[in-house]
């Protein structure tokens, strides 16, 4: 049975993690400002600031080892939570359906458990929320780094107003302990009240990590579940629908709870199983596609398919002022709960600085006071307690495996739904210029240098050139890169290599006035994320880092040899293209259609390859930072269709760049640049060519 307040209990375990996440980043900083005991004073605030600014690099690599151990396992949580919620939709809705199928009632054979549409949906929210998410880890991230500065800065400010002598620039004003340490109390708290970012919306509203996470999940497992339940009801040829009924909904989905709504805006009278007439509204009457409006954000609200004569509609109805009323106290109720947790995060801060047993006791006092109220405020209203609201467990984890598994079901659905399972079971990696197609692993080639044809590199007129010149060792490389990058590292990797990452990024940034990246690193071999990975390079989509494999670039005879190779094999598949051609289907042909026309795997095999392969995760990097946001406006304006409406362009478009361009949406951004970028403006889809030079700086 379809449970909606399961997966709003899933969605709060999502967003606990995130909250310890929080908790344990904010304690971490926490840990850099301790109290300081007489004899043990700074010497001024100038030599303070520099000292605690220089141990930025140690407090953004402690927040990316605490975002790493503290999100292990998010994606398969999500995928996990997004699968039960089809699974449990389906075996509400399905088995009275096909039982009337069956007996003839609806004209029609009944439709696979499984509707091909289902699957879509599911890529489609999956592919969302993940992108969300990793956003949300990035300025998550960032959130931090500002935090501890401003932290710094804060206690400067905070010492040079009580001495009241400010010189900043000297430093030269003494203070004792106690000026100090009550600048550090100040500053902390502040930060600890304020907490991190996760999100900006566009009304430059700042989400908490926890409160963006638990909203976007919840709506994306209901959107799933909704999604769901109209592709089956369409399945069945059905365009009707019920509204589900609870105590407590918004203003704006609250007068139709309850009612039948056409999807395709048909008004008409039907009759239910008792014979009852019911009244058909146009869904284009409701409050649909309103973000506070009937299944929008955080709408708790579901479909049951109705059909006339069959069907009886679920819930009772609500009476108004009951429904304000309790809407009203859980409003309250969830702002007496952030008190909580903002005050247990104020006593986990100060004990990790070592605060004195007084200043525990006074945090621990405020604890118990906003407790309180909550035990209060619960008691006279009559509402349950959620502790799942009110702290954030420092190893709090995200839902388990055997909360996805298939369950009790007919046998013919369970075959369904594990088919369904085991073909989303493996993750999205990391968006990668991978050139050993699947079509081309199977061929056992000799390695020898082909007649791949090599394009002229035309003279471009939008590209402008960077401040870089070559660096003569791998550190020096190291520290120009920080001019684009927090942290990086180029232990393993040849010094033409880490030379011609350089000049890429110096001419990209010259070109755009995008972010730095988080990080540049070289591919470590032994993890799951690169154990079989035959890339040259990696960006890691939300997070902001370059992944680079030190098997093929770390000196010039190794890559020479993978470089052959991936040419050897390319002209294999062309030699035999339209033999190979004759017998693939679906995306293979389409692969193999779009190698023949380019005669390239990749827009890089007809430039240098190695800038070919930086410019393309460059490609990667922009469209994270720089260009989504302008390429859904270009198309239309709408998130929601936009990754169909880029599809249809890739069919259009990609099979003319090369046959990478093919693979998915990511990899057809990030050839489509690269093919920009070298001059083939022309091959590209203008739409997206638009958006390429509307951002160039001017």
């Amino acid at each position: 049975m379809f449970n909606p307040k399961m997966f709003d209990d899933m969605s709060w375990r999502m967003a606990e993690v995130y909250g310890a996440c929080v908790d344990r980043l904010l304690v971490n900083i926490a840990h850099y400002f301790p109290y300081i005991h007489e004899g043990q004073e700074p010497k001024g605030t100038y030599q303070y600031m520099v000292q605690m600014l220089a141990n930025m690099g140690q407090v953004n690599r402690d927040s990316l080892r605490i975002i790493e151990q503290s999100l292990h396992g998010e994606d398969e949580a999500l995928r996990g939570m997004l699968m039960s919620s089809i699974r449990d939709v389906i075996m509400d809705i399905d088995p009275p359906m096909r039982k009337a199928a069956e007996q003839g009632l609806f004209g029609r054979v009944a439709p696979p458990v499984l509707d091909p549409s289902t699957t879509q949906a599911f890529q489609m929210y999956y592919k969302q929320s993940a992108d969300k998410l990793n956003l949300v880890n990035t300025v998550m991230l960032e959130s931090t780094q500002h935090a501890y500065q401003n932290t710094v800065a804060d206690i400067v400010q905070r010492v040079n107003a009580a001495q009241g002598s400010i010189n900043v620039a000297a430093g030269e004003v003494i203070v004792g302990a106690e000026t100090w340490n009550r600048a550090m109390n100040q500053a902390v708290a502040a930060m600890a009240q304020q907490g991190l970012t996760g999100f900006v919306d566009h009304a430059g509203r700042h989400w908490t990590p926890e409160a963006y996470v638990a909203m976007d999940i919840r709506t994306t497992v209901s959107n799933t579940a909704r999604a769901t339940v109209f592709e089956q009801n369409e399945a069945y040829g059905n365009d009707m629908y019920s509204v589900s009924t609870h105590d407590g909904a918004r203003p704006l989905c609250y007068p139709w709870q309850g009612k039948v709504i056409s999807r395709t805006d048909s008004v008409r009278d039907v009759t239910d199983l008792h014979g009852n007439t019911i009244h058909v509204y146009a869904q284009s009457e409701t409050s649909y596609g309103e973000p506070a409006g009937l299944f929008g954000i955080n709408c708790g609200h579901y479909p049951y398919p109705f059909f006339p004569g069959l069907s009886m509609v679920r819930g009772e109805p609500q009476d108004h002022e009951q429904n304000e009323r309790t809407y009203q106290e859980s409003q309250e109720q969830r702002r007496l709960e952030r008190e909580l947790r903002t005050a247990k995060r104020d006593l986990s801060v100060e004990k990790a600085r070592g605060a004195p047993d007084e200043v525990i006791r006074e945090k621990k006092a405020k604890v118990d006071a906003a407790r309180g109220k909550l035990d209060d405020f619960c008691e006279k209203t009559g509402r349950n307690r959620r502790s799942a609201r009110e702290g954030t467990p420092i190893n709090a984890r995200f839902p388990d495996k055997g909360s996805y598994t298939v369950g009790d079901m007919p046998n013919d659905v369970r075959n369904q739904m594990r088919e369904f399972y085991r073909q989303q079971a493996q993750p999205i990696p990391p968006t990668a210029q991978v050139v050993q197609n699947p079509v081309l692993q199977s061929a056992s080639i000799p390695i020898e240098t082909p007649e791949i044809p090599q394009a002229e590199e035309p003279q471009v007129t939008f590209r402008k050139r960077g401040d870089w010149t070559p660096a003569s060792t791998i550190q020096e490389a190291e520290e120009q890169a920080r001019k684009f990058a927090g942290s990086v590292s180029y232990s393993g990797i040849g010094l033409d290599y880490a030379n011609t990452c350089n000049r890429v990024l110096a001419d990209i940034n010259a070109t755009y006035d995008v972010r730095p990246l988080a990080s540049i690193q070289k591919m470590n071999m032994r993890t799951t994320m690169f154990r079989n990975s035959t890339s040259e390079a990696a960006y890691r989509w939300g997070m902001g880092d370059l992944f680079i494999n030190p098997t093929y670039y770390k000196n010039p005879a190794v890559f020479a040899a993978h470089k052959a190779e991936i040419d050897s094999l390319t002209q294999t598949v062309l030699d035999g293209g339209e033999r190979l051609l004759a017998t693939a289907t679906g995306r293979k042909r389409e692969y193999l259609q779009a190698l023949l026309t380019t005669r390239r795997q990749c827009v890089s095999q007809s430039y240098d390859f190695v800038e070919g392969t930086f410019v393309h995760e460059c490609g990667h990097m922009l469209d994270d930072r720089m260009f989504h946001r302008a390429l859904v406006e270009a198309f239309g304006g709408e998130s929601f269709g936009f990754s169909d409406l880029l599809a249809d362009s890739r069919h259009k478009y990609g099979g003319g760049i090369s046959g990478y361009a093919i693979a998915d949406n990511h990899e057809y951004i990030a050839e489509s640049f690269t093919a920009w970028w070298f001059g083939e403006g022309d091959r590209i889809d203008p739409v997206i060519r638009s958006v390429f030079e509307g951002m160039v700086r001017k």
